[in-house]
């Protein structure tokens, strides 16, 4: 049953995806360009979020389709996903299917300043998190919107483009802090370069790459890239593999017992930071701006005017613990807006100029707090239980206060007293017991409007030891060697800046992994190979792309017979 749900559940990919197979189409027509933008906006404002994926099931024939044998089976084609079957697909004599719950993107993905309007659509799994505690307080029934993508290029497609590896020490403290040799800065430098073409000036050849598929460059033109990690916990779950007591609360036969799910870490952004200015930024129609825009021009070239990190405690040999995103707001009351999951007491006390003030989107990059991912039942089409436990720790809401008062003390400098800046004071409820910009006013601010970044990751993390981790150093489930998990879920912590580099650079190294071992043991594969010509091509690669799975199975649910009884099969989930 389950078998013939999952192919209904996806949409077959026979040939290897990868970004560079989607030509946008070339509108010489404005009004026709202009129409399909309108058009896609009229959708996402009318779109309503299934609160299961009960409507992906459908009666079928029963008679079974024969699609051939296949050496690699790849279920996702998001970042890692893509990058994988790439890699996978340098050995010719390896044959490989891709697999995906969602289809083709379109020209009005390459639209990244109407980025949002993509999270209320088909192109998205629309999550919700459980109800919280500490964060997302003015949010709609205190659950902040976390949508994942549903698309081919997966988090890829459907993202604020802008592509940030993060610091060495995040690397480092992988090897240094989790025990995962191997994959240490130094060590992981040559698979972010691989998949790289940087094409600004100046640029330092021995830390960037120019031969790979990912476009990286200045302001105003940027790459368009992801992250992920609920899914891939989904997926282990149901298939038993997860921490015992769950798995028995919700009926799903024990594979393996670990701890998938744990250890949910997310950024947490503040959005109720706005400085009101003196200087008009945009004043635009939708129809002056896609003008502008085809003439490549902001604001919608990009999701944010400018980005910047530092260090709260200004040790400048640190990892940046805080992250600046600049944007000028649009209109409050549209999906397309940051505002859009404020609950509507919240909503009427954002009272901001959408023409002339700044939203200084404050995001915390290394929180204390963890959450967990969770089964609401034995079903996949029920929807996961996400929750990631926002601002539990005091430290996290302390340094986002004194990230809020680094830039309050801005509005004190000649170049912000130039253009007549300070900031707005909201009337926020809840939070009238406390004087307007003191500590206890920030601090209540910060839980009511602090919200998600979409960078999930960590809940099947690496490292040595199966009590709190959950693959090795190959990415190898602990106790099943033939399972590997390669996405966001894998990172033992979320990295400094956005996920989208480190994903493609682990799918990068997790191919030589997997090319390494079976071009040394070409019996261990399903398929004959010749070692001379295989290995030669094991070490060639070029890619790009989100989160992988490497499954040993036909089937989403499998006994643990039948966990060993497969020889090797990758399922990639796109997050």
């Amino acid at each position: 049953m389950y078998r013939e749900l999952y192919l209904v559940y996806c949409v077959l990919l026979v040939s290897i995806f990868s970004h560079e197979t989607f030509k946008p189409r070339q509108y010489e027509n404005f009004e026709e360009f202009y129409n399909m933008v309108q058009s896609n906006i009229s959708a996402a404002q009318n779109y309503v979020i299934p609160k299961d994926n009960y409507d992906l099931v459908k009666t079928v024939n029963s008679t079974t389709v024969e699609y051939g044998t296949y050496d690699f089976i790849i279920i996702g084609a998001g970042a890692a996903g893509a990058v994988v079957a790439n890699r996978l697909s340098e050995i010719h004599s390896w044959k490989i299917l891709l697999l995906d719950a969602g289809g083709d993107y379109d020209d009005f993905n390459k639209i990244i300043g109407l980025l949002l309007y993509e999270t209320f659509s088909p192109k998205t799994w629309g999550y919700n998190t459980t109800v919280q505690k500490n964060g997302c307080l003015g949010m709609k029934n205190q659950r902040c919107f976390l949508p994942q993508a549903k698309v081919i290029g997966g988090g890829t497609t459907v993202n604020g483009a802008v592509y940030a590896r993060g610091h060495p020490e995040d690397f480092n403290r992988w090897v240094f802090v989790y025990n995962n040799s191997g994959w240490s800065y130094d060590e992981v430098l040559p698979y972010f370069k691989k998949s790289e073409k940087a094409v600004f000036e100046p640029r330092d050849r021995f830390y960037h790459g120019d031969n790979g598929y990912v476009t990286i460059s200045q302001p105003p033109v940027t790459s368009n890239l992801v992250s992920g990690g609920v899914n891939s916990a989904q997926v282990l779950l149901l298939s038993g593999i997860g921490p015992e007591k769950h798995l028995r609360e919700v009926n799903v036969p024990l594979v393996k017992n670990l701890p998938v799910g744990e250890y949910l870490q997310d950024h947490v952004m503040f959005i109720g930071l706005a400085i009101r200015t003196n200087v008009i930024f945009y004043n635009d129609t939708l129809r002056e701006l896609l003008m502008r825009y085809r003439r490549n021009q902001r604001p919608l070239i990009s999701l944010f005017d400018s980005i910047a990190f530092t260090n709260i405690d200004k040790d400048t040999k640190k990892r940046p613990d805080i992250e600046y995103l600049v944007t000028v707001p649009q209109n409050l009351t549209d999906r397309a807006s940051i505002y859009s999951s404020l609950n509507d007491e919240y909503l009427a006390a954002i009272k901001i100029n959408t023409t002339s003030d700044l939203i200084m989107l404050t995001i915390l990059m290394h929180p204390k707090s963890r959450g967990t991912v969770k089964l609401q039942s034995n079903s996949p089409l029920d929807v996961p239980l996400i929750d990631p436990n926002y601002l539990a720790e005091e430290e996290d809401i302390e340094k986002l206060y004194q990230a809020v008062k680094f830039i309050v003390n801005l509005n004190n400098t000649e170049a912000f007293r130039k253009h007549g800046a300070q900031v707005v004071a909201f009337d926020y409820p809840n939070c009238e017991t406390f004087k307007k910009f003191s500590k206890g006013w920030w601090q209540c601010a910060i839980r009511h409007m602090s919200t998600t970044v979409y960078h999930p990751s960590s809940t099947a993390r690496m490292g040595s030891d199966p009590s709190v981790s959950v693959i090795n150093t190959n990415l190898q489930v602990h106790g099943i060697s033939k399972l590997r998990v390669i996405c966001s879920s894998s990172m033992p912590e979320v990295n400094t800046g956005h996920p989208s580099a480190p994903i493609i650079m682990i799918a990068e190294k997790a191919s030589d992994i997997i090319k390494k071992y079976y071009c040394s043991n070409p019996s261990k594969h399903l398929v004959s190979i010749s070692s001379n010509d295989a290995s030669i091509r094991c070490f060639d690669s070029i890619a790009q792309t989100t989160c992988a799975l490497n499954y040993s199975g036909r089937n989403p649910f499998l006994s643990r017979s039948e966990w060993s009884g497969i020889d090797f099969v990758i399922w990639i989930i796109t997050l």
